[in-house]
């Protein structure tokens, strides 16, 4: 297996909770797209968001929001229709 693909499956393996798992995927997203920030949210039950991995925002000049709980009403019913 190429090491592009085998590297980042590796990193994914070691993970050991959700939120360290979170930061691989943003990080590996972030590094095969090209973005300048990716952010991984969680959805409860009732659609109620809460950020849970986020690179992108280590600059300095954008505001993290690692943590960052969104309320369904927030959202306008956009994470269903995804």
């Amino acid at each position: 297996m190429h090491a592009h693909i085998r590297l980042p499956l590796d990193r994914l393996a070691r993970s050991t909770d959700i939120i360290t798992l979170a930061q691989v995927v943003v990080k590996e997203v972030r590094n095969l797209g090209g973005f300048n920030r990716v952010m991984l949210y969680r959805f409860d039950e009732g659609w109620n968001g809460e950020v849970i991995g986020e690179v992108g925002a280590e600059q300095g000049r954008a505001a993290h929001f690692i943590s960052f709980h969104h309320p369904h009403s927030t959202a306008a019913g956009w994470p269903q229709k995804i």
